[in-house]
Protein backbone atom coordinates (compact mmCIF):
# COMPACT_ATOMS: atom_id res chain seq x y z
CA UNK A 1 0.00 0.00 0.00
CA UNK A 2 3.06 1.88 0.67
CA UNK A 3 4.58 2.05 -2.47
CA UNK A 4 1.38 2.49 -4.45
CA UNK A 5 0.71 5.50 -2.22
CA UNK A 6 4.67 6.94 -3.52
CA UNK A 7 3.77 6.20 -6.90
CA UNK A 8 0.22 8.10 -6.88
CA UNK A 9 2.18 11.17 -4.79
CA UNK A 10 4.87 11.13 -6.79
CA UNK A 11 2.10 10.83 -10.26
CA UNK A 12 -0.35 13.56 -9.85
CA UNK A 13 0.88 16.04 -6.63
CA UNK A 14 -0.05 18.84 -9.31
CA UNK A 15 -3.78 17.98 -10.09
CA UNK A 16 -6.71 19.05 -7.87
CA UNK A 17 -8.44 16.00 -7.73
CA UNK A 18 -7.86 13.07 -8.85
CA UNK A 19 -9.89 9.84 -10.13
CA UNK A 20 -8.65 5.92 -9.31
CA UNK A 21 -10.18 3.19 -11.01
CA UNK A 22 -9.19 0.25 -9.08
CA UNK A 23 -10.21 -3.42 -8.43
CA UNK A 24 -8.31 -3.32 -5.44
CA UNK A 25 -10.48 -4.01 -2.28
CA UNK A 26 -12.21 -0.89 -0.78
CA UNK A 27 -9.80 -1.79 2.56
CA UNK A 28 -6.82 -1.16 0.22
CA UNK A 29 -8.39 1.65 -1.54
CA UNK A 30 -8.86 3.27 1.38
CA UNK A 31 -5.14 2.33 3.31
CA UNK A 32 -3.79 4.26 0.31
CA UNK A 33 -6.18 6.81 -0.27
CA UNK A 34 -5.92 7.97 3.79
CA UNK A 35 -1.76 7.59 3.08
CA UNK A 36 -1.48 9.78 0.33
CA UNK A 37 -4.30 12.34 1.74
CA UNK A 38 -1.93 12.88 4.84
CA UNK A 39 0.89 13.46 2.24
CA UNK A 40 -1.19 15.54 0.19
CA UNK A 41 -4.11 17.63 2.01
CA UNK A 42 -5.60 19.53 -0.98
CA UNK A 43 -5.95 16.72 -3.38
CA UNK A 44 -9.18 14.66 -3.35
CA UNK A 45 -9.59 11.03 -4.40
CA UNK A 46 -12.74 9.49 -5.86
CA UNK A 47 -12.51 6.22 -6.22
CA UNK A 48 -14.18 4.07 -9.27
CA UNK A 49 -14.22 -0.01 -8.03
CA UNK A 50 -15.14 -2.52 -10.33
CA UNK A 51 -13.54 -5.63 -11.41
CA UNK A 52 -10.24 -5.58 -14.09
CA UNK A 53 -12.22 -6.41 -16.97
CA UNK A 54 -15.11 -3.54 -15.76
CA UNK A 55 -12.46 -0.93 -15.33
CA UNK A 56 -10.69 -1.69 -18.72
CA UNK A 57 -13.80 -1.60 -20.61
CA UNK A 58 -14.66 1.46 -18.89
CA UNK A 59 -11.36 2.99 -20.01
CA UNK A 60 -11.51 1.67 -23.54
CA UNK A 61 -15.31 3.69 -23.99
CA UNK A 62 -13.73 6.54 -22.53
CA UNK A 63 -10.63 6.46 -24.76
CA UNK A 64 -11.95 10.32 -26.19
CA UNK A 65 -12.72 11.59 -23.04
CA UNK A 66 -10.59 9.77 -20.11
CA UNK A 67 -12.50 10.37 -16.90
CA UNK A 68 -9.50 8.30 -14.94
CA UNK A 69 -6.35 9.53 -13.80
CA UNK A 70 -4.91 6.43 -12.86
CA UNK A 71 -5.95 2.34 -12.89
CA UNK A 72 -4.47 0.40 -9.89
CA UNK A 73 -4.51 -3.32 -10.30
CA UNK A 74 -4.35 -6.05 -12.60
CA UNK A 75 -2.36 -8.58 -13.72
CA UNK A 76 0.33 -8.55 -17.08
CA UNK A 77 -1.67 -9.89 -19.52
CA UNK A 78 -4.71 -7.65 -18.85
CA UNK A 79 -2.57 -4.83 -19.06
CA UNK A 80 -1.06 -6.13 -22.09
CA UNK A 81 -4.20 -6.29 -23.88
CA UNK A 82 -4.87 -2.65 -22.77
CA UNK A 83 -1.73 -0.87 -23.28
CA UNK A 84 -2.94 1.62 -26.17
CA UNK A 85 -5.36 3.20 -23.48
CA UNK A 86 -2.91 4.37 -21.28
CA UNK A 87 0.34 6.97 -20.91
CA UNK A 88 4.07 6.69 -19.87
CA UNK A 89 5.08 7.68 -16.83
CA UNK A 90 8.32 7.34 -15.15
CA UNK A 91 8.18 7.50 -11.86
CA UNK A 92 11.50 8.54 -9.86
CA UNK A 93 10.46 5.62 -7.52
CA UNK A 94 10.98 3.47 -10.53
CA UNK A 95 14.93 2.56 -10.38
CA UNK A 96 13.69 0.56 -6.98
CA UNK A 97 11.34 -1.80 -8.39
CA UNK A 98 13.02 -4.98 -10.71
CA UNK A 99 12.60 -4.10 -14.69
CA UNK A 100 10.91 -7.48 -14.89
CA UNK A 101 7.78 -6.03 -12.50
CA UNK A 102 7.40 -3.10 -14.95
CA UNK A 103 6.62 -1.91 -18.22
CA UNK A 104 9.28 -1.60 -20.48
CA UNK A 105 7.64 1.43 -22.33
CA UNK A 106 7.05 2.98 -18.55
CA UNK A 107 3.28 2.20 -19.08
CA UNK A 108 2.69 0.21 -15.78
CA UNK A 109 4.78 -0.86 -12.73
CA UNK A 110 3.83 -4.24 -10.97
CA UNK A 111 2.57 -3.36 -6.79
CA UNK A 112 2.08 -7.25 -6.25
CA UNK A 113 1.91 -10.92 -7.33
CA UNK A 114 -1.34 -12.87 -7.83
CA UNK A 115 -1.07 -16.88 -7.47
CA UNK A 116 -3.61 -18.53 -10.43
CA UNK A 117 -4.47 -22.08 -9.26
CA UNK A 118 -6.48 -25.09 -10.68
CA UNK A 119 -8.96 -26.75 -8.38
CA UNK A 120 -10.32 -29.94 -8.81
CA UNK A 121 -13.32 -31.56 -8.23
CA UNK A 122 -11.58 -34.98 -7.70
CA UNK A 123 -15.06 -36.78 -7.70
CA UNK A 124 -15.35 -35.47 -11.18
CA UNK A 125 -12.12 -37.22 -12.31
CA UNK A 126 -14.18 -40.58 -13.36
CA UNK A 127 -10.65 -42.25 -12.94
CA UNK A 128 -8.42 -39.93 -14.75
CA UNK A 129 -5.16 -38.37 -13.63
CA UNK A 130 -5.52 -35.30 -12.12
CA UNK A 131 -4.55 -32.20 -14.24
CA UNK A 132 -1.29 -30.61 -12.69
CA UNK A 133 -0.26 -27.96 -15.19
CA UNK A 134 -2.00 -25.08 -17.43
CA UNK A 135 -0.62 -27.26 -20.72
CA UNK A 136 -2.69 -30.46 -18.95
CA UNK A 137 -5.93 -28.87 -19.37
CA UNK A 138 -5.59 -28.94 -23.47
CA UNK A 139 -5.83 -32.37 -23.60
CA UNK A 140 -9.17 -33.25 -25.00
CA UNK A 141 -10.02 -35.49 -22.09
CA UNK A 142 -10.81 -31.97 -20.46
CA UNK A 143 -13.61 -30.95 -22.84
CA UNK A 144 -16.91 -29.97 -21.18
CA UNK A 145 -15.14 -30.65 -17.86
CA UNK A 146 -13.91 -27.61 -16.94
CA UNK A 147 -14.79 -24.52 -15.34
CA UNK A 148 -14.03 -20.65 -15.66
CA UNK A 149 -15.87 -17.04 -15.09
CA UNK A 150 -16.26 -15.06 -18.06
CA UNK A 151 -12.70 -13.35 -19.18
CA UNK A 152 -14.56 -9.94 -19.69
CA UNK A 153 -15.70 -9.80 -16.75
CA UNK A 154 -12.74 -10.88 -13.91
CA UNK A 155 -9.02 -10.61 -14.62
CA UNK A 156 -8.48 -13.82 -12.91
CA UNK A 157 -10.16 -15.92 -15.82
CA UNK A 158 -8.32 -13.52 -18.04
CA UNK A 159 -5.11 -13.96 -16.89
CA UNK A 160 -5.98 -18.12 -16.48
CA UNK A 161 -6.58 -18.30 -20.10
CA UNK A 162 -3.63 -16.17 -21.31
CA UNK A 163 -1.40 -18.40 -19.24
CA UNK A 164 -2.47 -21.48 -20.94
CA UNK A 165 -2.16 -19.86 -23.89
CA UNK A 166 1.29 -19.07 -23.21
Amino acid sequence: ALAAAAAFANGIAFAGDVVLYSSNSVDAINAVSEEFTKKNPGIKITAVRGSTGAMMQRIKAEAGAPKADIFWSGGFAVLGLYEDYFAPYKSPEVAGIDASYRSPKDLWVGTNRHVMVIMVNKRALKGDPMPRTWSDLANPRWKDRLVISDPEKTSSSLATLWGINE
